[in-house]
């Protein structure tokens, strides 16, 4: 089974842009269901800046999140290595790009903001076809 990290990009612009929470419930059921199957995950450093916030996804992530949703990232990549060190370092390699251009492209012109757009639209694609 292929497991997806989500970063706070997704949650953040489906909340403020795409799929509001009192507008998209179904949207965010899947998010749900796929986050209880193991389907997708997040990190300790995406929950950082998610709980930073007292507002309506915060509260929606603690109270329909599982406890394990967020995994402790040192942790996460130890138990990679152990398994396939090739694969955590191209799992490493892929995430801290996206993290890092998602960090760059905060909101430095339209350029960026197309890019971080579509980033957030794939993802949000990806989540509402697949089961």
């Amino acid at each position: 089974m292929s497991v997806y990290v989500v970063d706070s990009n997704f949650f953040i612009q489906a909340h403020r842009a795409n799929y509001p929470l009192d507008v998209a419930t179904s949207f965010w059921n899947k998010v749900k269901q796929l986050a209880e199957e193991g389907k997708i995950i997040s990190i300790d450093k995406v929950k950082k800046e998610i709980y930073d916030h007292e507002d309506d996804l915060k509260q929606w992530c603690e109270d329909n999140l599982p406890e394990d949703f967020f995994k402790d990232t040192v942790m996460e990549i130890k138990r990679l290595r152990e398994h396939d060190s090739f694969i955590a370092e191209d799992i490493l390699r892929n995430f801290v790009e996206k993290y890092t251009c998602s960090r760059l492209f905060g909101s430095t012109g339209a350029k960026a903001s197309r890019q971080r757009g579509s980033r957030a639209v794939s993802c949000l694609n990806w989540l509402t076809t697949h089961n």
